[in-house]
């Protein structure tokens, strides 16, 4: 569906081994919301400008306060993008290049579950035009989460040492969302989805079509992002596809939260009681592990009740990030946000580390309801960088060409043929927004009246044109540069005549008796006996009655 993201991944770099980082930032540390004491190591990882690094994280739930404040003044003491960035370079030890790609004729659910055993390299993907994209044909159905008794607890006592962070989760149904507004609510990360599989029965992928204006948007405004699937797998083969898919469309931008695997079941779903804890428990294992050798950060949404009953808790919980989708009744579908020292979800069984909490209105740049969340974790001093003046550049500002002529002087076809002429003028423009992604730019021609015009109507029409090029930057609007197209009438070229030398001969001998030449005439007539005719004729100043009434004297004679 899209070429450029072979493109793209031919230039992209894997994440370096956790240990070309572990020993530097063994001090970031974070703890899952559970009343729970075991020790659980784990691998997190951060992705930043494209190229991603393994970082590993002690989790461990911490109860006093000594223990708080001394890893609190650890994460002060770093900067988790200055730790991350030296290590983004060319220097990384695998690139993304066709080899990473499997044929889907290669692989089924046991070659799969294979495959992921070892995540330390790429596990080889699907690529992008491979997979079977359909149209978006989600609908705005209720979230997933449940309206729970709210609990007495504090937040304020039990939340990780780095934090809580309050953030939302998007996609098309948003609609457009004034990024800027957004991030001066106070909102720090914003959890976006990029595809999902339909709920109907043929389960087609799709890609959310507001994806890259809501990345680009948070981004812009330093709000961290991570991304979510909303999947409909039954199969760890369709898990695979949406893995495949999601490490694709998010491969260019800076990840640094989690990426999420978004499962969800109602009535009417084409999952919805199809599936056994071991299948459904294969599946998450299978687009975690995918994406998390890529260097992402796995996590796993559900809400309590599939959390409990739906899958094998433990097993997911005790390696990814947990997404829990539990809401009390006074954030749901309400005005009222969620603020700090308010009671949180307290489930022994489902340690969490983001709580979906409800569904409000309350999020400045959002018109209308909107997925509310809180995490109990976060990167540190990490800031969005790549904020920069957007810009397109010309290579040329001026055109000039001949009507009806491409850009080389050549004659075009009498009718429009389908040839792409105007290749050289797109190729003119190129720009980049303000994080430093390369434009799509749009190009508009108009004439010297303002109206909108085709390429095909100037180029036979001549007179002056506007070529306009713009592009909508994530934070300031449109952005447009325009050139200068001038259409000329071509110049006529003057008749030339080409005479044989035996006509010009003729020519001189005949033309004698026109001006000066009438004795010669008389002379040749004068042995043959036609002096009259000959001296008569050559009066006139036309070579041709001349060259006539000689011929005709001399031959009747």
């Amino acid at each position: 569906m899209k070429g450029f993201f072979i493109s793209v991944l031919n230039g992209l770099k894997t994440k370096l081994g956790a240990s070309a980082l572990s020993h530097t930032i063994a001090g970031v540390a974070g703890s899952k919301v559970a009343i729970a004491s075991a020790l659980v190591i784990t691998t997190s990882v951060v992705a930043v400008g494209g190229t991603v690094a393994a970082i590993t994280v002690n989790n461990q739930a911490r109860k006093t306060k000594a223990s708080t404040s001394e890893v609190a003044a650890e994460m002060d003491s770093k900067d988790l993008l200055n730790v991350v960035l030296p290590y983004s370079t060319d220097d990384a030890d695998t690139t993304f290049n066709d080899e990473v790609f499997v044929s889907k004729e290669e692989i089924n659910d046991e070659a799969i579950l294979d495959m992921i055993q070892d995540t330390s390299q790429p596990v080889k993907i699907i690529s992008y035009e491979d997979l079977e994209i359909v149209e978006d044909d989600s609908t705005n159905a209720q979230p997933a989460g449940e309206v729970v008794e709210q609990t007495a607890s504090n937040s304020t006592n039990i939340y990780e040492t780095s934090g809580i962070v309050k953030g939302i989760d998007v996609s098309k149904w948003q609609g457009d969302i004034n990024w800027s507004q957004v991030a001066a609510s106070g909102v720090k990360f914003a959890i976006i989805k990029c595809a999902g599989r339909s709920t109907s029965a043929e389960g087609g992928l799709y890609e959310d079509s507001k994806f890259e204006k809501n990345i680009q948007g948070a981004i812009a405004n330093g709000i961290q992002v991570g991304v979510y699937f909303f999947s409909q797998a039954l199969t760890v083969e369709e898990a695979f596809e949406e893995a495949s898919m999601t490490v694709q469309l998010i491969s260019k931008y800076q990840i640094t939260y989690p990426v999420a695997f978004d499962w969800e079941s109602a009535s009417g779903y084409r999952v919805s009681g199809r599936l056994g804890r071991q299948q459904l428990t294969d599946i998450c294992n299978t687009f975690a592990s995918v994406v998390s050798s890529y260097g992402y950060t796995p996590m796993i949404y559900f809400n309590r009740n599939d959390w409990r009953n739906a899958v094998n808790t433990s097993e997911l919980t005790s390696k990814y990030k947990t997404w829990l989708a539990t809401y009390f009744s006074d954030y749901y579908y309400t005005s009222t946000a969620w603020d700090y020292g308010n009671s949180v979800p307290e489930y022994p069984d489902i340690p969490y580390d983001i709580w979906q909490y409800g569904v409000t209105d309350t999020v400045p740049g959002i018109n209308g309801w909107c997925d509310m969340d809180i995490a109990f974790f976060s990167y540190g001093n990490y800031q969005v960088q790549g904020m920069q003046d957007p810009y397109i550049s010309l290579r040329t500002e001026n055109f000039s060409l001949y009507e009806g002529c491409d850009i080389n002087g050549n004659s075009l076809p009498a009718n429009n043929d389908g040839g792409d002429y105007a290749a050289y003028l797109r190729e003119n423009a190129t720009g980049k927004n303000c994080i430093g992604y390369d434009a799509n730019l749009s190009m508009v021609i108009t004439n010297s009246f303002g109206n909108e015009v085709d390429y095909w109507t100037a180029i036979h029409s001549p007179g002056r044109y506007t070529v306009t090029y713009s592009f909508v930057d994530p934070r300031n609007g449109y952005i447009t540069k325009a050139a200068t197209l001038v259409v000329t009438t071509k110049p006529t070229e003057p008749e030339t005549t080409t005479e044989s030398p035996s006509e010009n001969e003729s020519e001189g001998q005949s033309e004698t008796g026109s001006e000066s030449g009438s004795t010669d005439v008389e002379t040749t007539s004068s042995e043959d006996g036609s002096t009259e005719s000959g001296s008569t004729e050559a009066e006139s100043p036309a070579a041709g009655s001349t060259e006539g009434t000689s011929t005709e004297g001399n031959t009747s004679g």
